[in-house]
């Protein structure tokens, strides 16, 4: 039991990438104050976990109503992967061409916690893991 769960938290750990995000995280809250960067990386990891707690348990219902099968999601998570490891390997282009046209407000759910912290992989891998364990 203890092994299962140390490869999994291992194993979030990976696709998570928490030193990887780092830099990505200080470029989208360069507007935010200092005092409040703190606030705001702690709420977004508190809605993230809570999003990923809440996918362990109804994970297999949601995956019921939309008639996906387990290695459907399996396939999937690993195309999505792939599709992380390519855009490391060819960075996209700039997407916003100078400082006047990037939004000037502070990140809420949509850019950190749900697409960077519970994203696709990390709810893949919560809901396999949850349904290997039982």
């Amino acid at each position: 039991m203890a092994s299962e769960l140390f490869s999994s938290v291992f194993l979030l750990l990976l696709i998570l990438d928490p030193l990887g995000n780092i830099p990505v995280v200080l470029s989208l809250l360069r507007d935010v104050s200092q005092a409040r960067k703190p606030r705001v990386i702690l709420r977004e990891n508190m809605i993230s976990a809570v999003i990923l707690v809440v996918f362990v348990f109804i994970g297999d219902s949601l995956l019921k109503i939309m008639r996906l099968s387990r290695p459907a999601l399996e396939i999937a998570g690993g195309i999505i992967l792939f599709l992380i490891a390519m855009r490391m390997v060819f960075p996209p282009p700039p997407m916003y061409e100078s400082e006047d046209n990037r939004p000037a407000s502070e990140p809420f759910i949509v850019p950190l916690a749900i697409p960077m912290i519970a994203g696709p992989s990390a709810l893949a891998t919560v809901l396999l893991a949850s349904s290997q364990v039982g």
